[in-house]
Formats: C-alpha cells, structure tokens, sequence
C-alpha cells in the first residue's frame, strides 16, 4: 500500500531539502497538526518536488501497524502514533481485545528509533472505524514532551525520555467515524475537542500543566464539532 494512502502501513520518510537549513533547525519544526499555527504553511525553501521510490528521500523507517494520524517533528526528534491488534489493514479481522495504540519516537536524522510506547485500548472500542482506523490523531509536542489523544482511551502526556506522566480521561464515547482530532497545546494547556467521547455537544476539554498532572477545567462551546480547536488573539 503507498505511503499517502488515507488508512496506511506505517512508514515515516523524511525528504532531502537542498539548501535547507540545518535539520536540527527550529524553523524547521512542525510540531502539530497542520503545523505552527495550525496555518499549513511551511517556511522552508527549495524542498523536493518529485517523491516517488526512493527518490529525494533521506531515510525510511517501517513501523508495527497502521495508521492514519500525521508525523510531527520537534528539534531533532519525530513523533508518530500508529495501531495494532484489530482491524489493520491485510491483516485480517484481529481481535478487539488485543487492540493497542503506538507512540514513536525517531531520531530525525537518521530515523532510527529512540523510544516507542505502546498503550491498550480501554474496551469496547467502535467495532468497525470508517476510513482512518484507530490512530488518526495527530500528537503535539513541546520542549518538556509529546501529547497524544486517543479517543475514549484517554489522552497521555509522556517526557522527552518516553516517560509516562499522565493519564486523562475524556469520557467513553464512541462514533462510527471514530476519534481524529487533534490536541492543541497552548501555554500550560492542553486543548482537546472530545465532544463525542464526553458525550456532550460541542464539550471541549482543557488539561492544566500539561507536563505535571491532569488538572481538569471544561469550556463548553455551541455545538456537536470533531474540528481541531484554533486559538485566536
């Protein structure tokens, strides 16, 4: 299966960019969904415009299981989540219970891995997820860690070493387009939209120090939305 498929093998490559700055850059750093600002634009100059085979790749790295969730960089480290156990791919049905979730850390560099993490699926998940499977949410990232949200299971906070800090939850609802939003982090906060999952239209969930515990305050907005919070001035 390609790599750009919607519902994907997990393979994380990285372009050659000619010219770039130095890939251990800041300004190279897309660090969550849709990038800095959530705006989808890059900064970075003369980048590859042909990817196909092995061409303009620097590296590729294979990973366990699918996923539909995008990889994000931060200084000199990728993150990417991906999902085994149930319902992959040409893999076969699988078994519920054997579902897990993966976290992936990567050195950017070179794409050798650093760290995973694996995280059991707080069961019963949706039987059957539309188009994007288990794992489509994309995480976010900072200087102290990685946030990850995985529907009813729960959101996580891990350290830069791969060490689990928290758990929290969001509620146990499920949807037949499943969970794919992502976390925003903003100052001490984390920003999660788990309308679906806390079972109350339009609920948005916000975490207090993200990296130290899951202090829980709740913003309720005007409606049922699975969109990615967007923070204005």
């Amino acid at each position: 299966m390609k790599l750009y498929a919607f519902l994907r093998p997990i393979a994380v490559a990285v372009l050659l960019v000619s010219g770039a700055l130095p890939i251990t850059s800041k300004s190279g750093d897309w660090s969550g969904w849709r990038g800095p600002g959530a705006m989808a634009v890059s900064q970075s100059r003369n980048v590859p415009v042909v990817w196909e085979g092995d061409e303009s790749l620097a590296w590729k790295t294979e990973l366990d299981g699918a996923g539909g969730s995008s990889p994000i960089v931060l200084e000199e480290r990728v993150y990417v989540t991906s999902y085994t156990g149930y319902a992959v791919p040409d893999e076969g049905p699988g078994d519920m219970s054997q579902l897990k979730r993966h976290l992936f850390c990567l050195n950017r560099s070179n794409g050798k891995l650093i760290w995973s993490r694996d995280v059991a699926a707080e069961l019963p998940e949706q039987q059957k997820v539309r188009d994007h499977g288990y794992a489509s949410s994309t995480p976010v990232a900072d200087a102290n860690g990685v946030i990850v949200f995985f529907g009813k299971s729960g959101v996580f906070a891990f350290s830069r070493a791969g060490e689990k800090l928290w758990r929290a939850d969001v509620g146990a609802g499920i949807h037949g387009w499943g969970s794919a939003t992502s976390p925003v982090l903003y100052k001490n906060l984390v920003i999660i939209n788990a309308s679906v999952e806390s079972g109350s239209p339009g609920k948005c969930n916000c975490f207090a120090s993200c990296m130290d515990d899951e202090e829980r305050l709740q913003r309720v907005v005007t409606r049922l939305s699975r969109r990615l919070p967007l923070l204005g001035a």
